[in-house]
């Protein structure tokens, strides 16, 4: 499995045209997409795209994660949205998710370490890579490690 998910993530190094996220806030029309989208007003064809680039992916650890725990800490991160960001929306989608995985239901769980241009949006390569493998995909937690010139130490 490993090896299928290195050699499906590796597709994404390089330059390529990625699409803006329908919840982001690149305006069209004078509006932000994500107010577009909330008010139902976004069509696909509205959604514009940008060249990003990615330098390097790797795949530092492949596990799962139990239904609780993910059940914990995706409503524990929406509970953290400051704003009306379609959070009770959100929770209810969520909550009518979890209440239909059985128990003992695991997920798998990659942690990725990438290295890209700035613009590059990396919840969007997490759905697509999950396109790409088959599964429904989403990024749990990004920790960005430098920005520009400026980085951890």
């Amino acid at each position: 499995a490993r090896a299928i998910i290195e050699s499906s993530l590796a597709l994404f190094v390089g330059k390529y045209v990625q699409k803006y996220p329908p919840f982001s806030s690149k305006t069209v029309k004078g509006k932000a997409l994500f107010q577009l989208a909330k008010d139902g007003e976004l069509r696909e064809e509205d959604i514009p795209s940008r060249e990003v680039e990615v330098y390097s992916t790797e795949v530092l650890s492949v596990g799962d994660i139990s239904v609780q725990i993910l059940e914990a800490r995706i409503l524990k991160n929406i509970s953290l949205v400051q704003g009306d960001f379609r959070q009770e929306k959100i929770i209810t989608g969520w909550k009518k998710f979890f209440e239909s995985q059985p128990a003992d239901e695991k997920f798998p769980v990659i942690k990725i370490k990438i290295s890209c241009g700035s613009g590059t949006y990396i919840r969007s390569i997490a759905h697509e890579l999950g396109k790409k493998l088959g599964v429904p995909a989403i990024a749990l937690s990004i920790f960005r490690t430098k920005v520009g010139e400026y980085g951890m130490t």
